[in-house]
This record gives structure tokens, sequence and C-alpha cells, in this order.
């Protein structure tokens, strides 16, 4: 019997992740067939596909993201965030994934690199904008910021009234 805390799709809806306490299980969606299991040292909190369905990033407690790579399994990547909050979403070309942390940062990760960006309030959720150059956040200080990835200046900010 399976046990699952979540679910999540690929984009084209061919695979699935399924969150069970400690470890993602890879499925094929077609026939239910599971490729991997991607162990982790605590729980899985997040998991996103990329948008070619090529790699899965997840965030567990430890406050690790680590890459994966839909085809063989391996993990291909980990980055310490310093603590867990959320996962964002990945660049539209898949070059990159945003993590929220605890203390206020939005961190950039690119493949064998990452960046972070401070931010004065925490954020809740993140997601890229169709231009591909910009990202938009959800804060507890009940604003809507966008941020330019370049630079990481926030172009734009919105209070909620």
């Amino acid at each position: 019997m399976l046990v699952s805390d979540s679910i999540y799709f690929s984009p084209e809806v061919s695979h699935a992740a399924i969150l069970a306490d400690k470890s993602i299980k890879i499925l094929k969606v077609d026939d239910g067939k599971e490729l991997w299991v991607l162990p982790h040292p605590q729980k899985v909190l997040s998991v996103k596909f990329s948008s070619d369905k090529s790699r899965v990033a997840s965030l567990a407690q430890d406050g690790i993201v680590r890459l994966w790579d839909v085809a063989t399994g391996r993990q291909l990547e980990f980055y310490d965030v310093g603590g867990f909050a959320n996962l964002g979403d990945f660049h539209p070309q898949g070059q990159s994934i945003f993590a929220l942390s605890k203390d206020k940062k939005i961190h950039s990760l690119v493949l064998a690199n990452s960046k972070s960006i401070a931010s004065n309030a925490s954020v809740r959720s993140l997601v890229f904008l169709p231009n591909g150059q910009s990202f938009a956040g959800i804060c507890d200080d009940k604003t809507l910021k966008i941020w330019n990835i370049n630079n990481g200046n926030v172009e734009k900010e919105f209070v909620a009234t």
C-alpha cells in the first residue's frame, strides 16, 4: 500500500512524483510503473519538475535542495539554502530553480552556480514570469514583488489593501 503526503505531476502529466515521508517515488503516469525511489535523510516537503521533465528538484526538512535526473534517478547536484521554507518554480528554460528560506532570502539555484537575493520579508511563493527575465513573489508583509533575475532588484511592488 502506498501512503503519500503529496503528489506532483510533470508539465505534460507523463510523470508523477509521490512524496512518502523521507523519499520520492517517480512513476510513469500511463502505466503506473515505478521508475525510481529518491531517498532523503529527512522528510520531503516539496518537489518540482523542470519544464522538459528531465529533472526533479526536491526540498527536505534538512534545508537541502536536491536536483535529480529523471531518466537515471541519480542526484545531480545539491544546494544548502540554510533552512527549509519553500521551493519555487524552475525557470521556463529549466536552467535554474528558486528556493525560499526562512532567513528572508530567495536563492536562485543555477546549474553549478547559485546566488541569494535578500528580501525585507519572508517570501511564501515564487513564480517565473513568462518573459523569463523576472519573477514574482508573495511576501509575509502583504506585498507582491517582482524582481529582476539578473540584478536582483525589485522592479515593482504592490501592497494589499
